[in-house]
């Protein structure tokens, strides 16, 4: 197993990299992956209704599971 911390901005070049550089040589030895992400926001304001609304309802379509918003 293993971490990594990503940029949140520029992680889909960081992804395509750890894919072409770690994932595909695990695949290629005939591993099963899993693979997860995890996602941490924080803002001193707060969020919004509208922002909790959309991003519920955008991680409910792409099955993202135990997604929620701390108080």
């Amino acid at each position: 197993m293993a971490s990594i911390e990503l940029e949140a901005s520029g992680f889909s070049k960081q992804l395509i990299s750890i894919n072409t550089e770690v994932l595909d040589h695990l695949r290629r030895a005939g591993a099963r992956l899993t693979v997860r992400l995890e996602i941490q926001a924080e803002s001193d304001q707060g969020f919004d209704d509208a922002v909790r609304r959309t991003v519920g309802e955008n991680s409910a379509n792409l099955g993202f599971g135990g997604y929620g918003f701390e108080e």
